[in-house]
């Protein structure tokens, strides 16, 4: 690029970056397959045929989250849990009993009241995972499943709708989670972790935050 180019962008003067620029762009960026199509329309340009699939990570993710003590699930972009262990389960419930076209946090904490139960707070968590939705989907939303998704969930449900016209935002990637256990009440520190190639892939764990939390895991919840 040179730096006449640079001198026309800075002063807002069209530029029309080639397809090539535009790629160079998005690979330095790492953009995911989806966030590089956004890029491209921005541009002018058609968007790049998608050819990643995630099958793959979904079993490594598998592989993963089954190796970690504390619990740990993983989502792609539109809140799908792909993988999960027996810790998630027992702080979320059992995944495995909902068909995958189910298997969403937005449906499930929406639409499935015996989802999450143990949480201690789980209206709070819904809407955690609604804003962090809306901040992770601006280059989704032109997904028609993404689109499909809001819309079901605004037609039937009233608390998404008031949580979804807020237009709230949220780049966590540390919180906090309470869970009321048989054992007692846990608490965990969340971490999240988000793949670089796959676009949308998340990894959560649940660290324990306490002794207490921690000697819990140990046994085995």
């Amino acid at each position: 690029m040179s730096v006449a180019w640079y001198t026309s962008l800075e002063q807002a003067r069209p530029v029309n970056p080639s397809k090539a620029v535009i790629s160079s762009l998005a690979d330095a960026l790492c953009l995911s397959d989806l966030d590089r199509a956004f890029l491209f329309k921005l541009a002018g340009h058609p968007a790049p045929e998608v050819t990643t699939s995630t099958a793959l990570d979904a079993r490594l993710m598998q592989s993963l989250v089954d190796q970690l003590a504390a619990p740990a699930y993983c989502t792609d972009a539109l809140t799908n849990v792909i993988a999960w262990n027996a810790g998630a389960s027992e702080v979320f419930g059992d995944y495995g009993q909902w068909a995958p076209d189910r298997r969403n946090l937005l449906l499930l904490l929406f639409e499935e009241p015996g989802f999450a139960q143990r949480l201690a707070d789980r209206d709070d968590y819904a809407a955690r995972v609604v804003r962090t939705f809306r901040g992770r989907s601006s280059a989704y939303l032109t997904d028609p499943v993404a689109v499909a998704l809001v819309d079901t969930l605004n037609r039937r449900n009233d608390r998404f709708r008031s949580l979804w016209a807020r237009h709230d935002v949220r780049q966590a990637e540390i919180d906090t989670l309470d869970v009321i256990h048989p054992l007692g009440l846990l608490t965990f520190t969340m971490t999240s972790w988000q793949a670089v190639v796959t676009g949308g892939l998340r990894l959560i764990i649940y660290l324990p935050t306490d002794e207490a939390t921690a000697q819990a895991i140990r046994r085995g919840v």
